[in-house]
């Protein structure tokens, strides 16, 4: 699914849930009655029930409760959690906004679509998975993943906040960048895996899952009462978001206060720093140490 609009509200889940219900429905009457066959609509809804029924202000409990229940669902709902939210329920978020694309193009037809939001969550699930894997940025994706209009993304770049190419006729934003902007954008909620237990750095290896650890530690240390102080001015609020979007734009002499203020060991801290952010440098002085 693909869009070129600009920004447009998106529901609530519930009323997106009924969206999908009652479209689902038309278009499984819509095959049974061309293709002569009976059941697909009972199966969905958990039994017979007339079309007053779906047209009532609140649905059946009964069948909300057995719609909510499917795979399709199931898969829709994860991806208006991951879009919206920033929640993944693992780390392979590749199909999220495939198999929902799947199943909405499924459920609806020509002649009775799905609310135009759910477009909207596709890409902006597919947006969010770019981001997240060091993918350049559509801006139309960056817009949504922002909560933006997309005139606001291209201001943005026309006033160098953001640096972008052109690839194949299409306008991008390198993730640096778009990573760096979405940390000051308050519409912008970062990915957070549902579940997650606590993650050592030393298996880090990814500037986004290196700003996911630096927050939960942050998180972590308010939580226990304890106190997140430091003397260093370089330290203020806009770069410390900074480095939990993922994003290392700081000198090198900068690792220890960073470490003293998330309360990471230094040596720990800096390999991580140089594994992710500076993997050539890290190798060649690796092969020098060998050398020796």
């Amino acid at each position: 699914m693909a869009s070129k609009s600009e920004t447009m509200s998106v529901p609530g889940l519930e009323k997106l849930f009924e969206d999908f219900l009652r479209t689902s429905c038309e278009t499984f009457q819509a095959l049974e009655t061309e293709f002569g066959f009976g059941g697909l609509k009972k199966h969905f809804l958990g039994g017979d029930f007339p079309y007053s029924v779906l047209q009532s202000e609140k649905l059946p409990t009964f069948i909300t409760h057995h719609v909510q229940n499917s795979h399709a669902w199931k898969q829709l709902a994860e991806l208006y959690d991951f879009a919206v939210n920033g929640i993944a329920t693992n780390e392979d978020t590749m199909y999220v906004a495939t198999n929902a694309a799947e199943i909405l193009s499924l459920a609806s037809y020509d002649e009775c679509r799905m609310h135009h939001a759910w477009e909207r969550l596709v890409w902006q699930a597919d947006g969010r998975h770019g981001l997240d894997n060091g993918y350049p940025m559509e801006y139309q994706k960056l817009a949504y993943l922002a909560d933006v209009d997309i005139r606001t993304v291209r201001n943005a770049v026309s006033a160098g906040q953001l640096v972008s190419s052109k690839t194949q006729g299409t306008d991008f934003v390198e993730n640096e960048s778009a990573r760096k902007w979405l940390s000051g954008r308050r519409g912008f909620k970062p990915t957070v895996y549902a579940g997650q237990t606590e993650v050592s750095l030393a298996n880090v290896n990814s500037p986004i899952a290196f700003g996911a650890i630096l927050k939960a530690q942050r998180a972590r240390i308010v939580e226990a009462g304890g106190t997140l102080a430091t003397q260093h001015p370089a330290l203020t609020e806009p770069v410390i978001n900074t480095l939990e979007s993922g994003v290392f734009d700081l000198s090198l002499n900068m690792i220890n206060p960073v470490a003293d203020y998330y309360q990471i060991e230094r040596k720990q801290f800096l390999s991580s720093v140089m594994r992710t952010f500076f993997p050539e440098q890290l190798a060649a002085i690796q092969s020098l140490s060998s050398l020796k």
